[in-house]
């Protein structure tokens, strides 16, 4: 199957980020151990304040029943640890994946039967409701970003699930306004462009690339799709002399560069 090639070679042509594991965090939610299934910025972001283990497909059993998490995590992730849930959560095509997700299924009935409590977020709604809806039947407790996908899952989740609203966070511990410095007439941007999908977003971001334009500033794009082999036929930025595009760098450097607040950085 092409998707079971597609994860073996993809650490070979994408430089998947250390993530930070088991690290006792300060607060009142240092010692609480999370069970991860997730892309890089929320292990980052989660792994501030609680100990965190990130599952793939070959380790989550002995985690579970070894390490014993208090809580399991999934979000609605397209690579993972190293990109070992790279077409295993959200709906594919079928020359990429024959069938429903089976080790995500696995995984949760594991987590039902061990007792440990499993959540589902799907960060990516309401635009990919349906790619997720599939994983998200297998959980319990399911939480969306977008208020209007709410009743949707209660309609299609077993009875005795709970769906609610989960808000796009970020981590005061990296990231904190600490006042505007006009020391230079340049922008950053730090994320993704999709010229196939989510319209209204990709017409946001041509405004504000506009503005930038006809203000004469500088703006710096770093690109979290850089080095992806799929980058020039749906994630490349438009070309506009004002816009430099590179290639994506991890939240903490982006941070430092900017002069935004991180601690002991």
């Amino acid at each position: 199957m092409l998707g079971t090639f597609i994860r073996k070679v993809s650490p070979l042509l994408y430089d998947y980020p250390a993530e930070p594991e088991d690290l006792v965090g300060p607060g009142r939610f240092g010692r609480l151990k999370i069970a991860l299934v997730a892309d890089y910025f929320t292990t980052a972001c989660l792994s501030a304040e609680c100990r965190v283990r990130s599952l793939t497909p070959a380790n989550y059993e002995e985690v579970l029943r070894q390490w014993k998490p208090d809580l399991l995590f999934v979000e609605s992730t397209f690579h993972g640890k190293n990109g070992a849930w790279r077409f295993q959560l959200a709906r594919q095509p079928k020359w990429l994946r024959m069938g429903k997700p089976k080790a995500i299924r696995r995984l949760a009935a594991l987590a039902r039967d061990l007792g440990i409590p499993a959540v589902f977020w799907n960060k990516d709604d309401g635009a990919f409701f349906k790619d997720f809806i599939d994983v998200a039947q297998c959980f319990e407790y399911v939480f969306t970003t977008d208020a209007s996908c709410v009743e949707r899952y209660r309609r299609r989740l077993p009875p005795g699930s709970t769906a609610r609203v989960l808000t796009m966070p970020y981590q005061p511990a990296f990231h904190s306004f600490s006042g505007f410095q006009f020391a230079r007439n340049e922008a950053c941007f730090v994320g993704s462009y999709y010229r196939r999908i989510l319209d209204q977003r990709r017409q946001f971001l041509d405004m504000a690339f506009d503005a930038c334009e006809d203000a004469g500033m500088r703006l710096h794009v770093f690109d979290r799709n850089h080095h992806r082999v799929s980058r020039q036929f749906g994630f490349r930025f438009p070309a506009k002399k004002h816009l430099t595009v590179h290639a994506g760098v991890p939240y903490r450097e982006t941070a430092v560069m900017y002069k935004t607040h991180v601690p002991g950085a």
